[in-house]
């Protein structure tokens, strides 16, 4: 990875959105990792480069959010980004993966996240919600809203 942080910040090459994410920390094992993330105007430029949030959407988020609020936000971001680079060497080691904090962080999202995230997984698993990994919980509720009628 380059430590040239405006050229890092444009590399995306997880395969998955959460991967580009957890790759926000380079050289994340030395002595002097680089955050390519450091506040929530480079949190908000990254997601539109990286295509999770509209242009429109960023500049609106920029312009609305306080301080307060953009310090809570970058909070949980880096607190979602470590969650996530823990499960994938979890999954590296090939040990069995933890997701309770994970599904709690998610839990905690606002019903207009849903929404928006529901459509674009189902897109991803082309329709078919079965390929998609559930949360227990609402599995049964998701099977039927999302499957149809046999």
């Amino acid at each position: 990875m380059s430590r040239d942080i405006a050229r890092a910040a444009a590399q995306f090459f997880g395969g998955r959105v959460c991967l580009d994410f957890a790759n926000t920390l380079d050289w994340r094992t030395s002595d002097d990792p680089v955050e390519l993330i450091p506040d929530y105007p480079a949190f908000l430029a990254w997601s539109a480069r990286r295509g999770t949030l509209t242009e429109p959407a960023a500049k609106a988020l920029r312009l609305r959010a306080s301080s307060g609020e953009a310090d809570a936000v970058m909070e949980r971001a880096w607190s979602l980004r470590r969650e996530i680079w823990r499960i994938a060497e979890t999954l590296r080691e090939r040990s069995a993966v933890d997701l309770n904090a994970l599904n709690g962080m998610l839990s905690a999202l606002p019903p207009l996240w849903r929404r928006v995230m529901d459509r674009r997984v189902l897109d991803h698993y082309s329709g078919d919600i079965r390929s998609a990994s559930l949360d227990p919980r609402h599995e049964r509720r998701l099977l039927q809203q999302h499957l149809p009628a046999s």
